[in-house]
């Protein structure tokens, strides 16, 4: 979901993604930036994720659930 979200953000901004195909990892430009932050408000946006973090005692693995992603996304969040 996170890389669906990502690459629809590049549409929305109307800019093309950069790869590192080299060392097969994202770019660290502004752009790729600016599209991870747009996906992750996307998929867990930070006043919901604030309350339930909170709510949960601070258990990212329950609050993954809510948001229908992966308990990474919101350990990283």
């Amino acid at each position: 979901m996170f890389t669906i979200a990502h690459e629809l953000a590049h549409l929305w901004l109307n800019t093309g993604g950069i790869f590192n195909l080299d060392k097969m990892h994202p770019g660290k430009e502004e752009i790729e930036i600016r599209c991870s932050n747009i996906a992750a408000e996307f998929l867990a946006p930070e006043s919901e994720f604030r309350k339930l973090w909170e709510e949960n005692q601070y258990r990212f693995d329950s609050i993954s659930e809510s948001f229908k992603v992966n308990p990474i996304v919101c350990a990283i969040r």
